[in-house]
């Protein structure tokens, strides 16, 4: 095993630099360190997967959006999300969280059942960001304005319009990029100094702490860039995380599930379903099987 381990290794560091994308000087912007003129709202949501059978999923969702700018306000929502599977469709159901809508999916669109609870997840953060729009002049989310999935994307488009139409900015903050061709230019950004915005076609990177070693992708429009990368510098000193946005790592502490409230609610839904558990834990068998191979 440690030959083959020595191996891989050897094979990594031969292709360290290979493919790098070299950077363009003139795209880079230096950040100065500004007072902070606006309210600002930061916004994370996280959950936990209490039963999955093939055809339906229940997952506890918790959404955070803290707010900074005047006074600090949290402003939390839980519920749950229920992801039923009816013959080519998933439909989405949410208890709580403040959402109303009952949503509809394409099941052809998603792995498992279990992959269209979180998109539910996602569109009920952009649905808080719109619905506290009119509290703040600037909302950042947790990862990108672009997605992959084209109802989550729908949702994103209808936040950015209203955005513009109330005259406040919308921005996403990604810790990570999957697109494989930014990948190849971030060991290059990486060696520059101080605190920046570069221009990387359609996305932004930001370094926000001359100290931290992270860089980020940055999704906001061209014309506020520069402006919003400034004011998330304002907040990027905090020790735990160097460089990430104060606001976000709060706002991921207080959405996060611990596991032992997953534990626990997992338990309390089993208690409050009565005999009917008897009929949900026939349903959940079909997926345990698969689980004990893991």
């Amino acid at each position: 095993m440690r030959h083959l381990l020595k191996k891989v290794l050897l094979f990594l560091k031969r292709r360290v630099g290979t493919g790098m994308i070299r950077y363009n000087t003139e795209l880079f912007m230096e950040l100065e360190r500004k007072e902070s003129v606006g309210n600002i709202l930061f916004i994370d949501g996280g959950n936990a997967e209490l039963c999955r059978s093939s055809d339906f999923a229940v997952h506890f969702v918790r959404l955070c959006g803290v707010a900074f700018g005047g006074k600090r306000m949290i402003d939390r929502k839980e519920g749950f999300v229920l992801a039923d599977v009816k013959n080519s469709c998933i439909d989405i159901r949410f208890f709580g969280l403040g959402m109303h809508d009952r949503l509809s999916f394409c099941a052809e669109d998603f792995q498992d059942v279990s992959c269209a609870a979180l998109t539910a997840r996602k569109i009920a953060e952009i649905e808080l960001a719109r619905r506290l729009l009119n509290r703040v002049d600037l909302i950042v989310l947790d990862g990108s304005l672009r997605s992959k999935n084209r109802y989550e994307q729908a949702y994103l488009n209808a936040l950015v319009d209203d955005a513009k139409n109330l005259g406040k900015i919308v921005c996403g903050l990604s810790k990570t990029t999957s697109d494989a061709e930014k990948g190849k230019l971030i060991p290059e950004l990486m060696k520059r100094d101080g605190c920046w915005i570069y221009s990387g076609n359609d996305v932004f990177f930001v370094k926000l702490n001359k100290k931290s070693r992270y860089i980020f992708q940055l999704d906001v429009e061209k014309e506020h860039a520069k402006e919003v990368a400034e004011e998330l510098m304002n907040f990027s000193s905090d020790a735990s995380f160097l460089g990430y946005p104060y606001g976000l790592i709060l706002a991921h502490r207080f959405a996060k599930v611990e596991e032992s409230e997953k534990d626990y609610l997992t338990a309390l839904f089993e208690a409050r379903a009565g005999k009917e558990w008897e009929w949900v834990r026939n349903k959940l068998k079909v997926v345990d099987a698969h689980d004990n191979l893991a």
